[in-house]
């Protein structure tokens, strides 16, 4: 119903606000205001939501696209070291996306190329997050 982004790079912050209003999606940047499909999903793969989506939202432009996205059915896939079975998504929009969602629907891997280059994001336990933000 209602979205709010704070995207800040280089010193510069740049805010993304909508919500849901008459049958559209009301989408306000740092320089508009427009009109999106009331289906719009923000560009957050985090759970099986995304992969049912038509139209997505950069969390840090506002900008709106349409995607495709491919159920590429169950695979076998080695996460951290352990074989796991995996339901796997490509999602194209400004990127190819590749996601890997495990049986509960929580993503375990999502591989895709953003500004930086190539980003690979895997999950990560408690216990391992604290171990990396204490370094």
């Amino acid at each position: 119903m209602d979205y709010r982004a704070i995207t800040t790079r280089n010193g510069s912050t740049d805010s993304i606000a909508g919500r849901h209003e008459h049958g559209t999606f009301i989408v306000r940047t740092n320089q508009q205001e427009f009109a999106a499909p009331a289906d719009v999903h923000p560009i957050h793969p985090w759970s099986l939501r995304f992969v049912r989506a038509t139209n997505l939202m950069s969390p840090e432009s506002g900008d709106v696209f349409a995607t495709s996205i491919v159920d590429k059915g169950d695979e076998s896939l080695v996460v951290r070291g352990t074989n796991r079975r995996v339901r796997h998504y490509i999602a194209t929009f400004e990127t190819v996306n590749h996601l890997y969602f495990d049986e509960t629907g929580t993503l375990l891997l999502a591989e895709y190329r953003d500004i930086t280059g190539k980003v690979r994001c895997v999950l990560q336990t408690p216990s391992e997050t604290a171990v990396a933000s204490t370094e």
